[in-house]
């Protein structure tokens, strides 16, 4: 397709995963598409790679575990919501937000946990977070703005007002630093 959105790619031993909006690509080359209980296609949103053999996709109608090896798939219990942001912990969890605020996932349990509510940015909503050191998370909201937040308290805030579009957040190349672009 001339108009795919590539969301991530993920390296695995022997393969390469390319996340698009449309479904998955495995090695460039094999078209893998997702579908809810009742067959409409998912529009995948973010990944992340959880451990060497699966990937965490985040979509408009919630979140799929996707074996890269056998190439199957699981929709994770959490309700149809648009997610747009996912972290690794660790081979079995991940964070990830959604329309409430930010959550945190166990694999082996099936539950989540709401960590931040997006109560607290007053009439704002979680769009993009990065961890950092524990217990601490920097926040970017739909309306720009720049938080970080450290036992569910905001610590620092910055009111930016982002003209044509919002501030992201990306990871440094420097363990425990943050870059704002």
């Amino acid at each position: 397709e001339n108009n795919l959105w590539i969301r991530n790619i993920h390296f695995f031993l022997n393969k390469n995963i390319i996340v698009s909006d449309k479904g998955i690509l495995v090695d460039f080359d094999k078209k893998i598409n997702f579908y809810d209980s009742f067959g409409n296609e998912i529009n995948i949103k973010s990944s992340c790679k959880l451990n060497e053999k699966e990937v965490i996709l985040g979509s408009i109608q919630g979140l799929i575990k996707f074996n890269v090896y056998t190439e199957k798939y699981e929709l994770l219990n959490f309700p149809e919501e648009r997610i747009l942001n996912l972290k690794r912990i660790n081979d079995t969890s991940f964070y990830f937000s959604a329309n409430d605020g930010l959550f945190i996932y166990n694999i082996i349990t099936h539950k989540y946990k709401l960590i931040i509510s997006n109560n607290l940015f007053k009439n704002d909503k979680i769009q993009y977070f990065e961890t950092t050191t524990s217990p601490d998370f920097w926040v970017n909201t739909y309306k720009g703005n720049l938080f970080l937040i450290r036992n569910k308290k905001i610590k620092k805030e910055n009111e930016a007002e982002a003209k044509g579009g919002l501030l992201l957040l990306c990871e440094g190349s420097e363990k425990g630093k943050t870059w704002v672009d």
